[in-house]
């Protein structure tokens, strides 16, 4: 089997579907992340799934691994996983207090 294979033009029997083997399973995973301005390194976690789940891991990490930070700000888009009320109400708890949310465009 070959592992990119070419689809092009074929016969097959009218109303019939050709099968096409192709490797492995169709998996996606989805990421987030963030970098440090000052020292360029960046953060990042993997999911299966692309919601609020992931952003608050992100959010997770980011306090893990600025936890002598006084606050911890992130530039983010509009994006609807970043508004959802599960990162709100994450936002209010003591870890989640270090963290403002800066929202592109204001």
């Amino acid at each position: 089997m070959h592992l990119n294979p070419k689809i092009s033009l074929d016969w097959m029997v009218r109303g019939q579907q050709k099968q096409v083997l192709t490797p492995g399973q169709n998996e996606k995973r989805y990421l987030a992340g963030a970098q440090n301005v000052q020292t360029g390194e960046m953060i990042w976690v993997e999911s299966e799934k692309k919601d609020s789940l992931l952003f608050l891991y992100l959010l997770w990490e980011l306090v893990q691994d600025y936890h002598d930070a006084k606050v911890i700000h992130v530039i983010l888009d509009n994006y609807a996983i970043h508004k959802t009320l599960q990162v709100m109400t994450s936002l209010q708890t003591e870890a989640g207090q270090k963290l403002r949310l800066h929202f592109l465009p204001p």
